[in-house]
C-alpha cells in the first residue's frame, strides 16, 4: 500500500521497542541487550502488562493510530513465531486506522523466508534493512555480523515474499572510510532499488566503546570535513537514483516516504511500548526504564514502568518544534508555530532567520521557513542560532558540528 506524504496529516503513532540484537555493535547508542529464549518470554509477557498498563490511561481511549513501529535493537531476531505473538497482541488491544503503516526493522542476517512473509502479511507494511555498509571493512570496524552478499540476499527474500516497501539504512563517515568506499556502498545500495534510503554519519555515543576507543587515542574521532563531502557526495547519488531527499538523512519514493517519521517531525503525538520506550502525549513526555529485567518487574508488579516523565514547557516546545521541523524539506509552518508556541518567538525567528538567508542557509516561501540545501550539513547550528538565547553572532561563533542525528525512534 503506498500513501501521499504530503496529505498525511498526522494521527497518533506506536512504536514498540524489542531490545534484543546477536551482538551489540561498538558504535551503536541504542539500548539493546544479547538475545535468548528465556529474555524473549519475559519480553513479550511485560508488552502485554505495559498493554494493559497503558489502556487505563484516559488519554488513550477511543484513540486511533496511523502507524506501528516495531523498533530496535533487532526486532527479526523474534524470529516468526515471537514477532507474530508481539504484532497479535498489538492489534488486538489497540485500533489502527484502515490504511495503517507498519514498519519493522531487520538486520540482514536475521531475514529468512518465514520473517518475510509474515513481513509482506502485515498492513502497509515497510521493513527498515539495517544494511549500514557494503563495504566489508567498514562492516568489519563498525562490528556488524553480516557481510555485504547477505544484505543482497535479505533483500532479495523480502521482495520475492512481497515485501513493496523496503528501506536501507547506511552509515558514512566511518574510520578509514574514503569518499570512494562510500561511493562504492552508495552504488551497491542503489542497485537493488530500495524504496527508500536513510543515511547517517556516525557519531560517537557517550559510553559506546568507540566512545572508550577515542578517548584512549586508540581510534581517530570522525573527520567532520570528510563527512560533510560525504553527505554532500551522497545526498547527490541518490537523487540521480530518482529517490528524493525530503528529510535531511531520508530519501524516497513520495509513496515511500516514513509517516510514522513524520509524526516526529510534526511533533506529532506517540505511545511507546517496551524498556527505553518514549512516549508524548498531551502535552506530556516519558521513557520507560532502559533495563529488560527492571521493566519486566515494574511492569510484572502493576507499575508504571516510566524512567521519567515530563510536562513540556514552552521553551521546550519551541526548540522541538525547530529541531524537528526544520530537518524536512518542507520546513517550518510559522502558523503552527504560533499555536505551539504563542505569537511571541514568531517575529524574533523571522528576524533571524533573515541573515541566514542572504548566506543562502535559508529560504522563505510564503508561510514556511526551510533550511537551504547548502546548509544541512551544520543543521544543528543553524537551529540554535535561531532560539531566543543565541546571540546574533552565535552561527559564526558556534562549532558547525554535523547533524549526525541518529533514528528518532520514539
Amino acid at each position: 500500500m503506498t500513501h501521499d506524504p504530503e496529505s498525511f496529516e498526522g494521527g497518533t503513532g506506536l512504536y514498540v521497542h524489542v531490545p534484543f540484537c546477536r551482538s551489540k555493535c561498538d558504535y551503536c547508542g541504542f539500548y539493546s541487550v544479547r538475545v535468548h529464549p528465556g529474555r524473549v518470554e519475559a519480553f513479550l509477557a511485560a508488552v502485554n502488562a505495559e498493554i494493559e498498563y497503558r489502556n487505563r490511561d484516559a488519554r488513550l481511549r477511543g484513540r486511533r493510530f496511523a502507524t506501528l513501529y516495531i523498533g530496535g535493537g533487532t526486532p527479526s531476531v523474534l524470529r516468526a513465531d515471537g514477532l507474530r505473538a508481539l504484532l497479535r497482541s498489538v492489534s488486538d488491544s489497540f485500533d489502527f486506522d484502515s490504511d495503517v503503516e507498519t514498519t519493522i526493522e531487520a538486520n540482514p542476517e536475521s531475514v529468512d523466508p518465514d520473517f518475510a512473509a509474515l513481513a509482506a502479511e502485515q498492513p502497509g507494511c515497510r521493513v527498515s534493512l539495517g544494511a549500514q555498509s557494503f563495504d566489508r571493512g567498514v562492516l568489519e570496524t563498525l562490528g556488524r555480523i553480516h557481510d555485504p552478499e547477505t544484505t543482497r540476499s535479505a533483500f532479495g527474500t523480502l521482495r520475492g515474499a512481497g515485501v513493496r516497501e523496503i528501506n536501507l539504512d547506511l552509515i558514512y563517515g566511518v574510520p578509514g572510510e574514503t569518499l570512494d568506499s562510500w561511493a562504492g556502498s552508495l552504488d551497491e545500495a542503489l542497485r537493488l532499488k530500495p524504496d527508500h534510503i536513510s543515511i547517517y554519519c556516525l557519531s560517537v555515543e557517550e559510553g559506546t566503546p568507540f566512545a572508550a576507543l577515542v578517548e584512549g587515542g586508540r581510534m581517530p574521532p570522525p573527520d567532520e570535513t570528510l563527512q560533510a563531502e560525504m553527505y554532500a557526495a551522497g545526498r547527490e547519488k541518490i537523487e540521480s537514483a530518482g529517490l528524493e531527499g525530503y528529510e535531511i538523512s531520508n530519501f524516497g519514493t513520495p509513496g515511500s516516504r516514513s509517516r510514522h517519521n513524520r509524526i516526529y517531525w510534526r511533533r506529532g503525538e506517540y505511545l511507546g511500548l517496551g524498556p527505553a520506550a518514549h512516549s508524548f502525549l498531551d502535552g506530556e513526555r516519558w521513557c520507560n526504564l532502559p533495563d529488560v529485567e527492571g521493566y519486566c518487574r515494574a511492569v510484572a508488579e502493576g507499575e508504571d514502568p516510566a524512567e521519567w516523565r515530563e510536562k513540556i514547557t514552552v521553551e521546550e516546545a519551541l526548540e522541538e518544534t525547530l529541531m524537528l521541523a526544520l530537518r524536512t524539506r518542507e520546513g517550518l509552518d510559522l502558523d503552527e508555530l504560533e499555536r505551539v508556541c504563542g505569537p511571541g518567538p514568531r517575529e524574533d525567528i523571522v528576524s533571524r532567520s533573515a541573515s541566514l538567508g542572504r548566506e543562502g542557509l535559508m529560504v522563505r516561501a510564503g508561510n514556511r521557513l526551510a533550511i537551504a540545501p547548502k546548509g544541512y550539513f551544520v543543521s544543528d547550528a543553524i537551529i540554535a542560532s535561531l532560539l531566543p538565547e543565541a546571540g546574533p553572532e552565535s552561527l559564526g561563533t558556534r562549532d558547525p558540528r554535523p547533524h549526525c542525528v541518529r533514528r528518532k525512534r520514539g
